[in-house]
């Protein structure tokens, strides 16, 4: 979901059994965010209870609370 401008949410996103362990949820979720029409975008959020490694490939980072919230960093907000 996403307003085109400056905030995006990834959602929904899951990998039959059968293709889980290549890469693909990490590969997709990098491929999103690099889509030239979602270029503005600044907030990127997405919720996950157990691929936080997964997402932290495409530049997610843990949030604080609730903990299976993640965020990509603002470019001025990187650690």
């Amino acid at each position: 979901m996403t307003d085109l401008a400056i905030f995006a949410y990834l959602r929904d996103v899951f990998t039959l059994p059968a293709h889980r362990g290549r890469g693909l949820a990490a590969w997709l979720a990098e491929a999103i965010r690099q889509h030239p029409e979602l270029a503005s975008v600044s907030t990127w959020m997405l919720a996950t209870r157990d691929a936080h490694a997964v997402y932290a490939k495409a530049g997610f980072l843990p949030v604080p609370h609730p903990e299976y919230y993640m965020s990509v960093p603002k470019p001025d907000e990187t650690p």
